[in-house]
């Protein structure tokens, strides 16, 4: 994957903050703090910014703790966000950050977690946090609403142009997580794609049974877990476009997004 991950794709994320082809936006650090804001951090805490891109929300995590730390895969990211004062920056994937054992209070992963390996990002997330320590990511739901239609181009096109694209069975996830070693403290939820940039975030209990498009969540550390259960939360496809494709009698997903790339 790490090929994947260059100075093509940063440039490509940055258009994409500009704008994007649906009109949808990209949050700004503005929305991200509202979250940040959740994550109930004290300036003593070490806070991990776990793809930190460019550094886009270095500003807002900083307003809280004044040791706050960065990874990204892509190299020429880290470059970017140099000009930031991180305690220290490097170049490493989620699912094997190199940071020691029980190292942070708090970590965040705003924009990442859909392009990681989500069970081994877990599993590195229960690694590296403290007991007690917490985190919170952002991603995509993989059951999302049949007339989202946003939503559908968005992973069609993302796998089209074979980006790594993972979607969150979050009913699966909330109730097996005590199996990585967490407890959910909060859900929050954009019903649709376009409402985080928009700002349209809704607290939900995360026990009850959602439909939406993206999610926030955070989870509280409870105990190490040494090995990755073999419990799987994450799909290459999502159900709403598996739902499409047994609707439209086509066997095969990928060239169901094939026949549906002009549409």
């Amino acid at each position: 994957m790490n090929n994947i991950f260059n100075k093509k794709y940063n440039k490509y994320w940055k258009e994409r903050v500009l704008s994007s082809s649906d009109g949808s936006k990209v949050p700004k650090s503005e929305v991200f703090g509202t979250l940040i804001h959740e994550m109930d951090i004290k300036k003593s805490d070490k806070v991990l910014d776990l793809g930190c891109g460019d550094g886009r929300n270095f500003n807002e995590i900083n307003k809280y703790s004044n040791l706050v730390y960065g990874i990204d895969i892509d190299i020429s990211m880290i470059e970017d966000a140099s000009k930031y004062k991180y305690q220290s920056l490097h170049a490493a994937k989620a699912e094997e950050t190199n940071f020691p054992s029980e190292f942070f209070d708090k970590i965040m992963a705003l924009g990442v977690f859909d392009v990681v390996e989500q069970e081994l990002g877990v599993i590195e997330l229960n690694r590296i946090l403290k007991i007690g320590g917490v985190c919170g990511f952002t991603g995509k739901n993989s059951n999302y609403f049949d007339d989202d239609i946003k939503a559908f181009i968005a992973e069609r096109n993302a796998k089209l142009k074979h980006f790594p694209n993972h979607f969150t069975d979050i009913k699966k996830l909330i109730e097996e997580i005590s199996e990585y070693g967490f407890k959910v403290l909060k859900l929050f939820i954009c019903k649709k794609r376009g409402d985080f940039g928009e700002g349209k975030i809704l607290q939900v209990d995360p026990y009850d049974n959602h439909k939406f498009y993206e999610y926030f969540i955070i989870l509280k550390k409870d105990f190490n877990v040494k090995v990755c259960p073999d419990i799987k939360f994450s799909y290459e496809y999502s159900k709403t476009a598996k739902r499409k494709c047994e609707n439209s009698n086509e066997k095969d997903i990928l060239k169901f997004f094939q026949n549906h790339k002009n549409k």
